[in-house]
């Protein structure tokens, strides 16, 4: 009847204009706006908080960088404790494990020259003081050792070259302004030497005229 189809018409309307229900508790409400979603993720569709992934390379580096750092303390106590051979071999096992370590080669090659030193092989120590003043030619330390080492040579011209380059770069290290005053006296005991032995020669070759 035309009541009826009123009434059911009045009843669609109360719905159309009814509001949306509430979600029950502990439901989340549906969220359909795309750059919301966007902005939580990168362009991979991962989250973007996520961190970076471990590059092996890096941590690899990190890894020789540690061992290379024990076995060079390991060579300082032996060192210290008078183990001079076991400190120039153990110089020498760090020095391998990282040679692309240019700061810690420089080290690792002026303290094995050091020890070097100490067992009396003065060429060896020459060498390993001038490679390390090829990876740092601004070590002060790798000089003063490289010249000590000539002195035991008695090439005291080099020697006191090398501990004048010392004390450019480290100018507040008495040590090397004393050790260049000696090497200046035996400069000057070798003139004194070679001009008597000239002056030898000379007065031999008068007389047998």
């Amino acid at each position: 009847s035309q009541k009826q189809m009123k009434t059911l018409q009045k009843q669609q309307k109360a719905k159309a204009g009814a509001p949306a229900p509430s979600p029950a508790v502990g439901e989340t409400p549906k969220k359909a706006d795309p750059a919301d979603v966007s902005s939580k993720t990168n362009g991979s569709g991962q989250n973007g908080t996520d961190s970076k992934a471990a590059d092996p390379l890096a941590d690899k580096k990190r890894q020789m960088q540690w061992e290379q750092t024990r076995a060079m303390s390991a060579a300082n106590e032996n060192f210290k404790a008078g183990k001079y051979q076991e400190a120039y071999e153990g110089y020498g096992a760090a020095l391998r494990i990282d040679e692309t370590n240019i700061s810690m080669t420089s080290k690792l090659l002026c303290n094995r020259a050091i020890a070097a030193l100490k067992l009396q092989r003065f060429e060896h120590a020459v060498q390993d003081a001038s490679a390390a003043l090829f990876f740092n030619p601004q070590y002060a330390k790798a000089y003063a050792t490289r010249a000590a080492a000539h002195v035991e040579l008695d090439r005291f011209r080099d020697a006191e070259q090398d501990y004048e380059h010392a004390i450019e770069l480290e100018p507040w290290e008495r040590e090397h302004g004393r050790q260049l005053s000696q090497v200046k006296q035996q400069l000057s005991k070798q003139r004194a030497a070679s001009g008597a032995d000239k002056e030898g020669e000379n007065a031999g070759e008068g007389s047998s005229k």
